[in-house]
């Protein structure tokens, strides 16, 4: 079983990914997250938290910095955490990629 993290600002992109996740796989473990700063703060300190999966939104409306920024920070401290972004702006795409590493192993 795999241990998926959902982060967004907004409650109802929350509730639909998570009513989407929990349809196709109901025995996942999944936990919501709307404070990104606190919870990446909290994941440095209490490394039972860490999930196998983090699906993140990009543009937070009441941080500066972006969601590409925490995957850095997060990825130092947890070089094998797979990330998944979220967006609508076109403008991050290229972003991306700095942050992101393919690995032929399947996630599911």
């Amino acid at each position: 079983m795999y241990r998926i993290t959902i982060c967004d600002d907004q409650g109802d992109v929350l509730d639909e990914l998570q009513q989407l996740i929990m349809q196709e796989f109901p025995d996942m473990e999944l936990h919501c997250v709307q404070d990104l700063k606190e919870y990446a703060k909290a994941l440095i300190n209490q490394k039972e938290l860490l999930p196998d999966i983090m699906i993140m939104d990009i543009q937070w409306e009441q941080d500066t910095s972006t969601g590409i920024d925490w995957a850095v920070e997060l990825q130092k401290s947890f070089p094998k955490l797979k990330i998944i972004f979220l967006t609508g702006y076109i403008e991050y795409a290229a972003d991306i990629f700095i942050v992101t590493r393919f690995s032929p192993s399947p996630l599911l």
